[in-house]
């Protein structure tokens, strides 16, 4: 292999750095959703050896110190998950940026938790997450997570702020940050080494580009089970892949893939039907050989027939992986059903033994909750487990400029999302001149229910026309929880598009608010080196107060958001909506959706753009 001195080559020696910065965002996010998954499955030894020897954790006003006390609190606080109890800790909207010299990294995440005992109680805590991460013994582990409580309560009343006057949780970054990709290096941040291996560098490079491509078709195919895209989902399957079936028979083949899924109902929504399934915490692990992998992940579904049902479900997915010819498919899925609960009586009083949603599981059907027990976790352990070294790239990866686009890529994947959800997370404190530095000088913004702005300072003024310049004045909380990205990268890294679902929820100390599903279709591009949202564009789908779900929304209530008619004649929007302006839920719209099938190439269903 060819070995490349640091004073022979710094170009080299730059992409090394430039890589393992690349790598530490990645294992930072693998760290906070392994955490989640050991969290949901009770292995708290497992989910204490995440932290550093010193790491700490803090809920409210709770600080613990040392790994051993870490296992030993989560163990009093939440129990041993004995049998007839659920828990399920959901972490979305990641922000995550890192220090100049790589050694230390901060996150900031939304946090979602369900608690049950069967036939005892139910509910829901919730908030933010600001935490500090570590690299130690060359390792990178969690230093401290601390968990900031927004809101909580038990199921039957809902979530509920706890407080009158909420505080803002401090950001750990600016804009800049958010946007700026982790590539970026002065030449005297390089981390110089005694030799980089090119070869060793490129193949390290080509995990990073799987590891995207394998989210990007996990996430696409929960997108195409919410709409029934039977056609879809069979063609992510490799040709000989399989699904495994309730009653321990296997489907293998496309062809029969597609028959038992039809088998489940034909293709497409009916009337009133919504079968959304939020997909949660991926860990993807690639093996030795380059050319399968894992992934496990947690799969909440929220489904029904409207006037009918409504129900949650809550599940894990465990699926293989093959690479041909270039492009990962599904070799083998799993769905272990956790649980599924009627809306309107909630995980405490009702478990379902079948349900209208993702029914094709593995075979461990008796293991539904209230029982206890969970598949094995297969990925590594991000601290302790052995993984593998990374397979030889191809001669053509070795290449300096080849390796030095991939790079940049592989950068901006993380901070294209970073900017997303950072938007959340200023739009959730009306910081309406953050969220306009977030946007490119040219880009425009969907501003809901009334049109879109072009122009940076259009999309500011449109913001303070409609809600005022003095940041939340109310003890509502409107959270912006954004999850399942599938994110596209031009071939030259200059430009993007994301794809995420949106899950908001919102409460008053009083008792909860609205809560809606809904989809992001971002546009972004590179500008003076930082990542900036070009174009957003946001439908709606559902809107349903916590009382009445998605079971019994009124399509008609999700306008009491909407401005009073003329209140924006003194700053018109610069063209219409290029969607439906309300949730349509019990109808459906097509989506605003930018990514092909990303194993056939088939393009998504046309949508009507109102604004073109």
């Amino acid at each position: 292999m060819a070995k490349v001195a640091f004073n022979e080559d710094a170009r080299a020696v730059m992409l090394a750095s430039q890589v393992a910065r690349v790598e530490a965002v990645r294992a930072i996010k693998r760290l906070q959703h392994a955490h989640s998954h050991y969290v949901t499955a009770a292995q708290w030894d497992a989910a204490a050896a995440l932290f550093s020897q010193r790491g700490e954790l803090a809920r409210g006003d709770d600080v613990v110190v040392g790994r051993q006390a870490i296992a030993d609190y989560l163990r009093a606080t939440i129990g041993d998950a004995a049998h007839g109890r659920l828990f399920a800790e959901l972490v979305m909207t990641p922000v995550v940026t890192l220090s100049p010299d790589g050694e230390t990294g901060r996150g900031r995440w939304h946090e979602m938790t369900i608690d049950a005992v069967a036939g005892l109680h139910a509910g829901w805590t919730g908030g933010i997450q600001e935490n500090e991460y570590v690299r130690e013994d060359g390792v990178w582990r969690i230093a401290r997570l601390h968990y900031h409580p927004q809101y909580a309560g038990p199921y039957a009343e809902g979530w509920h702020g706890l407080t009158e006057n909420p505080q803002l949780i401090p950001y750990h970054y600016d804009v800049a940050q958010t946007g700026t990709p982790v590539s970026t290096l002065a030449q005297d941040e390089v981390v110089a080494g005694t030799a980089c291996d090119t070869a060793e560098l490129a193949a390290r490079l080509a995990r990073l580009e799987d590891e995207t491509a394998i989210q990007n078709l996990q996430n696409a195919w929960g997108y195409y089970v919410d709409r029934r895209q039977w056609d879809d989902i069979a063609d992510l399957y490799a040709p000989d892949g399989l699904i495994a079936l309730a009653n321990d028979e296997r489907v293998r083949g496309r062809s029969a893939i597609r028959s038992a899924l039809e088998e489940m109902g034909p293709a497409g929504l009916s009337p009133g039907e919504l079968n959304d399934h939020l997909l949660f915490a991926p860990v993807v692990a690639i093996h030795a050989d380059g050319s399968t992998a894992s992934a496990r992940g947690l799969v909440l579904g929220t489904i029904g027939v409207h006037q009918q049902d409504a129900q949650w479900t809550l599940g894990i997915y465990d699926n293989d992986y093959v690479k041909r010819d270039g492009i990962w498919m599904i070799a083998a899925s799993r769905y272990y059903p956790r649980a599924a609960t009627d809306y309107y009586r909630g995980w405490a009083e009702s478990q379902i033994a079948a349900h209208a949603g993702w029914t094709l599981a593995t075979n461990m059907p008796e293991q539904r909750f209230p029982a206890c027990d969970q598949p094995a976790i297969r990925f590594p352990h991000p601290v302790a487990g052995t993984h593998p070294a990374p397979a030889t790239a191809s001669a053509r990866q070795n290449d300096l400029d080849e390796m030095a686009q991939s790079v940049t890529r592989a950068a901006a994947v993380d901070a294209v999302e970073n900017i997303a959800c950072a938007y959340g997370y200023y739009i959730d404190e009306f910081r309406w001149h953050e969220v306009g530095e977030l946007f490119s000088t040219h880009g425009w913004k969907e501003l809901s229910y009334i049109g879109i702005y072009k122009g940076r300072e259009r999309v500011l003024g449109s913001l303070i026309a409609r809600y005022g310049d003095k940041g939340r004045v109310s003890s509502f909380l409107a959270i912006h929880q954004k999850i399942q990205p599938v994110v596209t990268i031009a071939a030259d890294g200059l430009s993007a598009r994301i794809h995420l679902r949106l899950f908001q929820v919102g409460s008053l100390p009083s008792g909860p608010g609205p809560f809606i599903g809904g989809v992001y279709e971002d546009e972004a591009v590179l500008e003076d080196g930082i990542w900036k949202i070009s174009g957003m564009d946001l439908d709606y789908i559902w809107f349903a107060g916590y009382a009445e779900g998605w079971g019994k929304a009124d399509p008609q209530v999700s306008r009491q958001f909407a401005p009073k008619p003329g209140s924006m004649d003194h700053y018109p929007p610069d063209g219409p909506l290029r969607g439906p302006a309300f949730a349509p839920f019990p109808a459906h719209e097509p989506l605003p959706i930018h990514f092909c099938n990303p194993v056939s190439g088939r393009k998504p269903p046309p949508r009507i753009d109102q604004s073109a």
